[in-house]
């Protein structure tokens, strides 16, 4: 045994610590418990999950276009009085929108230009939900 520097106090549980230590180790080197990692399945999940969350997002940007379109004032009956899109049509563009131009697109969309189906909407939720479960 090692000399101890004057002064030095021994942790009297050290010897059961140790043990414990020493059995866990033990019950986790069993065939139950044992884990090694496995570099092409960790590669797998982690493209897996970004082709998850990719294709929830792109299930789901329609449905965010359309609903950022209405918070600006875009509806399907036309631009909402008082809001920013009849503030742009008012200013840019007066009584004579362009065909083509973009905000004929935006108020395209929508109208129903931009199709958003239920299935894909909740396809989507539940794709993102899947990545980061």
């Amino acid at each position: 045994m090692s000399a101890k520097p004057p002064g030095h106090v021994q942790n009297p549980t050290a010897p059961t610590l140790r043990a414990y230590r020493n059995s866990n180790q033990a019950l986790y080197s069993t065939h139950l418990f044992s884990y090694t990692p496995v570099p092409q399945l960790e590669n797998t999940m982690g493209l897996l999950t970004a082709a998850l969350i990719v294709g929830g997002g792109a299930a789901l940007a329609p449905a965010a276009a359309v609903a950022g379109l209405g918070l600006l004032g875009f509806s399907a009956a036309g631009p909402v009085a008082g809001s920013v899109a009849a503030g742009i049509q008012a200013t840019f563009y007066g009584g004579a929108v362009g065909s083509g131009s973009l905000f004929a697109l935006a108020q395209s969309a929508a109208m129903g230009g931009i199709a958003v189906s239920t299935t894909q909407t909740v396809g989507g939720v539940g794709m993102l939900a899947a990545a980061l479960f």
